[in-house]
C-alpha cells in the first residue's frame, strides 16, 4: 500500500502529449483572439460625409434666416439631423467582441484546467494541521511556555 507521505514516492511528471495539448490550444485561442478582435470590429455606419452634409444644410438654413425665431427653428432642424445620425450610430454600431474575447477566456481556463497535472499529495497525515507560517505565535491566542514555564 502507498504512503503519501513516504518521499519516495514522486508525482508522475505530466505527460508530454499534455504539454503538447496545452501549447497547441493555446495558439488557436491566441489566433482566435485575433479574429475576434479584427473580424468583429464595429463598422462606422456615419460618415463625415453625412455630417458634413448636416453642417452644409444648417449654413444654409441660417443665412435665409430673419430673426430669433427662425434661427431657433433652424438650430431644432440641426440638432434632430445630427440626433438621426448618433441614434443610428448607436444602433447598428454594436462591438460583440467583450462578449467573443470573454468566452475564448473561459476556454482558456478550461483547456488549462484539464491539461494540468494533478495536486502533489500533502506532506503530512490527514488528521494533522499545520501551523500558519505567516501568523505570529502571539496572534494566534495560545502562548506556548518552554520546559523552564518562560513563555516562547
Amino acid at each position: 500500500m502507498d504512503n503519501p507521505t513516504d518521499p519516495s514516492v514522486k508525482a508522475s511528471p505530466r505527460p508530454r502529449g499534455a504539454r503538447t495539448l496545452r501549447r497547441l490550444g493555446a495558439l488557436v485561442l491566441a489566433i482566435a483572439a485575433l479574429i475576434v478582435i479584427v473580424a468583429l470590429a464595429p463598422n462606422d455606419t456615419v460618415t463625415s460625409g453625412d455630417i458634413s452634409r448636416v453642417m452644409v444644410d444648417d449654413t444654409l438654413n441660417q443665412a435665409r434666416t430673419e430673426g430669433a425665431p427662425q434661427q431657433t427653428v433652424v438650430n431644432g432642424w440641426t440638432a434632430r439631423d445630427l440626433l438621426e445620425l448618433t441614434a443610428k450610430q448607436g444602433v447598428e454600431a454594436r462591438d460583440h467582441r467583450p462578449a467573443a474575447l470573454l468566452a475564448l477566456l473561459v476556454l482558456g481556463m478550461c483547456l488549462a484546467l484539464a491539461t494540468s497535472e494533478p495536486a502533489a499529495p500533502r506532506p503530512y497525515g490527514p488528521g494533522e494541521l499545520l501551523e500558519p507560517l505567516w501568523v505570529p505565535r502571539a496572534l494566534l491566542g495560545s502562548a506556548e511556555q518552554d520546559s523552564d514555564g518562560q513563555r516562547s
